[in-house]
């Protein structure tokens, strides 16, 4: 992990805690609701830092490679805990329960970034993470990166490109397309688009493995439970 997303996590954990150390010295009533604040506040910075990472491992072939796996390490207990939300609230939410009636897919937005291709002119990437739960009993669950490139100063047309980390081991690059404002696609090349690739997504396959079991989106099968106790 670089220096900078290590500074502003420390800072935040530090800031937290002094102001818990402050609310121990007020009124009882007040230290539950400083915790909570601070700890969303502590949250939401462990998460961008991991979105981020995600999605530039997987469309920024510039990023120092293990970064992800470094950030990864160090947080996991938190970064495990949210994803555990993320999918107590999906198996709740009644649109998945319609789409495991009807077996249309369901996407949840967890976080997204904009970075640029370019400056002169200036072309930017819409960059998004999803969760993507499987709605029939031979699906994977998945963690979905989506590029969206915009190809005029409008959000339409774009190429779009996306990349799903299954539950299954499977790490896949959906074929890309070209959608206007209409929402039809068309297929194209990738090398139509401008956007980078990073081949060290594909290397971080334990890291996502690794947060499917501890997050509860993927149990652990019968063989794997018999591996770890021999």
């Amino acid at each position: 992990m670089g220096a900078i997303e290590t500074q502003a996590t420390h800072l935040a954990i530090a800031e937290r805690e002094r102001t818990m150390r402050n609310h121990m010295r007020d009124n009882s009533g007040d230290q539950v609701s400083g915790f909570a604040i601070f700890n969303d506040e502590y949250m939401k910075k462990v998460m961008q830092g991991f979105i981020s990472l995600a999605l530039d491992t997987a469309f920024n072939d510039q990023l120092e490679k293990d970064r992800l796996r470094n950030y990864y390490e160090e947080f996991k207990e938190d970064i495990s805990k949210y994803f555990e939300k993320i999918n107590e609230e999906t198996l709740e939410d009644p649109n998945y329960s319609d789409a495991l009636i009807t077996g249309r897919e369901y996407t949840r937005s967890i976080g997204n970034k904009v970075s640029f291709i370019s400056f002169s002119p200036v072309k930017k990437l819409q960059l998004d993470m999803q969760y993507v739960p499987g709605v029939r009993a031979d699906d994977p669950n998945k963690i979905r990166l989506v590029a969206k490139e915009a190809l005029t100063s409008e959000e339409y047309p774009c190429h779009i490109i996306s990349i799903d980390i299954g539950d299954d081991k499977m790490i896949n690059l959906n074929p890309p397309v070209k959608r206007d404002s209409q929402g039809v696609e068309e297929m194209v090349s990738v090398d139509d688009t401008e956007i980078p690739l990073n081949d060290d997504i594909f290397d971080t396959q334990d890291v996502f493995m690794d947060l499917f079991q501890k997050s509860g989106i993927k149990t652990q099968s019968e063989e794997e439970n018999k591996s770890l106790s021999n």
